[in-house]
């Protein structure tokens, strides 16, 4: 179970109705804490079986409530809470939820988070704000960049970003000439956008597409949205156009640009819209939810994350309903243990429960496709590390690496289906995830681009940040010292 409230000490901007008990104690406890500041540095609480995490921006109090779900993973999903405010508000969102409060402001957040609530019951992956990127994801992507004639796109559009889905999944994407991508947490946001607009079911032909609906003039089949998205970092309101590709198609179109369009605007953008529609016919390969990579047996499952840039894919084999609901358990585990890992320092955690190893690793990029290798130290292996409010995956890379280098940064999760030696373990998970990742990815194009990812969006308020040994010349400065952890046995 996971819950939310959003307010100040006597005004509830989420949810309109919260009358059980045990929801009024906590928060009474909350404004109790709030108003007395008994606790700066006061993160999270227990309150009868209940976790309750607590993060407050000025006035407003975001809770996170849950029986399940361990602290720090409560305050990840604080955090995409709060981007969902940023993203329907702006950056002082604040302002709306403290003076400015409205029924239709409030229904319209209350609709974003419902969505996710309900995401994360039906998929727990979703605590990760991960997004789900088709198996031809990026084949499609470069095509679609090359069909499409970016060049063509004038720059009176102020063109950021367009991202085509299929069934709510994302089959291609590409970004203005020579500009950095949507950071991931900004995509993620607008998976939620796009499930939101059209949640109406869709044709089950998977391969409908009809530019001319598209381009339809009377009636536009486009509408016009507009959110708050970190571009060229900053914050800033964008438009976004939003279409189906075709009467009833499962296919739907993303097509962001910076500043509120006129008219003139968005004429080009519907046009423009009708010839990536049209680029497209034919090359796109219909999404497909089974991996068609060859496991190594040991492993049951890997999720593959790249936080600089959000693409997202997971490995799993086919299952049946009862044997879903277990595999939803077994994700629950391995993203609340592996919450502990940024905020304690470690790149690597390893546990097992007797019948599962899991294993969860962060791992570095660069954008010539090599992985780098951090060195750990048994020193700092156990060490807290001094919270941050600025903690970002750009900023880890950053400390480990200098600001002179460029890395991609890559969340794994991989649960294998017996216990393992731990050297084991690391070995064949770095080798199939880097395996899957040189399939998926060519390093052409979509990777040489030296281009820094906006990812620089505060991620854990309360995740540490690493420590820069400043003391030291940079070319002898140790590399940062991250720790394997183990963690003792425990049943699911």
């Amino acid at each position: 179970m996971l819950r939310f409230h959003v307010g100040t000490e006597i005004t509830t901007f989420y949810p309109n109705n919260e009358s059980d008990n045990d929801m009024q104690t906590i928060l009474n406890t909350v404004a109790y804490i709030s108003k007395t500041g008994f606790d700066q540095g006061l993160q999270y609480f227990q309150s009868n079986n209940f976790t309750v995490a607590i993060k407050a921006f000025k006035q407003i109090n975001f809770v996170a409530i849950s029986n399940i779900l361990s602290p720090k993973t409560l305050v990840y999903q604080i955090q995409i809470i709060k981007n969902i405010a940023t993203f329907l508000f702006g950056p002082n969102f604040q302002q709306f939820m403290l003076h400015e409060i409205s029924s239709s402001y409030q229904a319209v957040f209350a609709k974003y988070v419902n969505t996710f609530l309900k995401s994360v019951e039906n998929n727990p992956r979703t605590l990760l704000a991960m997004v789900k990127h088709d198996h031809s994801y990026y084949e499609n992507s470069k095509l679609a960049a090359l069909r499409a004639h970016q060049g063509a796109i004038p720059d009176e559009v102020k063109f950021q970003e367009c991202i085509i889905f299929c069934n709510h999944r994302i089959v291609g994407r590409f970004t203005r000439k020579n500009a950095a991508p949507l950071n991931c947490f900004d995509l993620f946001i607008l998976s939620l956008f796009e499930s939101i607009e059209f949640s109406e079911e869709s044709s089950e032909d998977r391969s409908f597409l009809n530019p001319n609906y598209v381009t339809s003039v009377n009636p536009s089949n486009i509408q016009y949205k507009g959110g708050y998205l970190l571009v060229s970092g900053t914050v800033q309101r964008c438009s976004i156009a939003v279409s189906r590709l075709g009467n009833n198609s499962a296919y739907t179109m993303l097509f962001i640009s910076q500043d509120t369009v006129s008219q003139q605007q968005r004429d080009l953008i519907r046009n423009i819209m009708g010839i990536i529609a049209e680029s497209v016919m034919g090359i796109f390969k219909p999404p497909t939810n089974i991996c068609t990579f060859q496991n190594p047996v040991t492993i049951f499952t890997q999720i593959i994350i790249n936080r600089s840039t959000g693409e997202s894919f997971e490995f799993a084999p086919a299952m049946s309903e009862k044997a879903e609901k277990v595999y939803n358990l077994i994700m629950r585990n391995i993203i609340n243990k592996s919450s502990e890992a940024m905020p304690r320092g470690y790149q690597t955690m390893l546990w097992n429960d007797g019948r599962f190893t899991f294993l969860y690793e962060m791992r570095f990029e660069n954008i010539y496709g090599v992985f780098a290798d951090v060195e750990t130290s048994l020193k700092n292996e156990n060490k807290i590390l001094v919270d941050s409010k600025n903690i970002s995956y750009e900023n880890i890379a950053i400390e480990i690496f200098g600001p002179a280098m460029e890395y991609s940064v890559y969340e794994i999760f991989t649960v294998f289906v017996s216990t393992i030696d731990q050297k084991s373990a690391v070995v064949l998970s770095r080798q199939f995830s880097e395996n899957t990742i040189k399939q998926l990815s060519p390093k052409i194009d979509t990777r040489k681009r030296k281009i820094k990812s906006q990812s620089s969006l505060n991620l854990f308020s309360t995740y540490s940040s690493h420590r820069r040994m400043s003391s030291q010349p940079k070319s002898s400065r140790p590399i940062l010292a991250l720790g394997v952890m183990k963690t003792p046995q425990k049943n699911l």
